[in-house]
């Protein structure tokens, strides 16, 4: 019974320390998003939107002073909402960049087969 507690233990410090260590990993990060280097059927088709993917910098460092509270909140709060926001960015933008590209660029077939003639 003592071996099994003991590896109850050992299996719920390891849990804990790769959580901080996912939380020490993305504090210092920051996401935004960024207009893709190689826009795809730039050449064959001019499209207004552009596309986007999602990028990070990391914050080198930050003094929250005595306050633990407000290092929680930057280490666990500021990766987390520019993940969502610059995330729903990108998607949105993505979206619009498809529907623009299916709308202007892409050779449809013509309703009418005799129109094709």
């Amino acid at each position: 019974m003592g071996g099994r507690l003991i590896a109850n233990i050992v299996c719920r410090i390891r849990r804990l320390c790769l959580l901080l260590l996912g939380v020490v990993w993305l504090s210092g990060c920051v996401f935004y998003p960024k207009v893709h280097q190689q826009q795809n059927y730039a050449q064959q088709c001019p499209m207004v939107t552009r596309q986007l993917t999602l990028d990070y910098d990391i914050i080198s460092a930050f003094d929250c002073g005595d306050n633990a509270d407000a290092c929680l909140i930057i280490a666990v709060g500021a990766p987390a909402a520019t993940f969502v926001v610059s995330g729903s960015v990108v998607v949105i933008g993505n979206t619009l960049h498809w529907l623009e590209y299916q709308g202007l660029c892409k050779k449809r077939a013509p309703a009418d087969p005799l129109l094709a003639l």
